[in-house]
C-alpha cells in the first residue's frame, strides 16, 4: 500500500505481499507528462475554445435549469479555478479524517 504524506510531498510503502519497507522510487519525475495521456490531451486541447463557446450559449440560452447551472460551474472552475472545500471541527469535538487507498 503506498502512503502519501501531501504535505511534505513524500511517498512511502509499507510491506505489503513481500515488499519490504522504504521510500518510492522510481517512476516518472515530477514535471514529466503523462505519454499515455498526452495525444488524448493534446486532442482535447484543440477543442477548448469552441467548448467554452458552447458552454457560454448553454449558460445564456440553454432551457434546463440544471444544464445552465452546470455550464455556469465549468466556466468558473476554469476561469478562477475550483472553490476550495473547507473542513472544520471545534477544540471540544475534533473530527478524525482519515484518507487510504489500496493501488493494483
Amino acid at each position: 500500500m503506498l502512503v502519501q504524506n501531501i504535505a511534505c510531498g513524500v511517498s512511502k510503502v509499507e510491506p505489503s505481499r513481500g515488499m519490504t519497507s522504504g521510500f518510492k522510487t522510481g517512476g516518472r519525475t515530477k514535471g514529466t507528462p503523462n505519454k499515455a495521456t498526452a495525444e488524448i490531451k493534446a486532442l482535447a486541447q484543440k477543442y477548448t475554445e469552441a467548448s467554452m463557446k458552447e458552454l457560454g450559449r448553454i449558460a445564456l440560452e440553454g432551457t434546463s435549469e440544471t444544464a445552465r447551472v452546470a455550464a455556469i460551474k465549468e466556466i468558473f472552475d476554469r476561469g478562477y479555478g475550483r472553490a476550495i472545500q473547507s473542513i472544520s471541527s471545534d477544540q471540544d469535538n475534533p473530527q478524525k479524517i482519515e484518507i487510504s487507498w489500496k493501488s493494483g
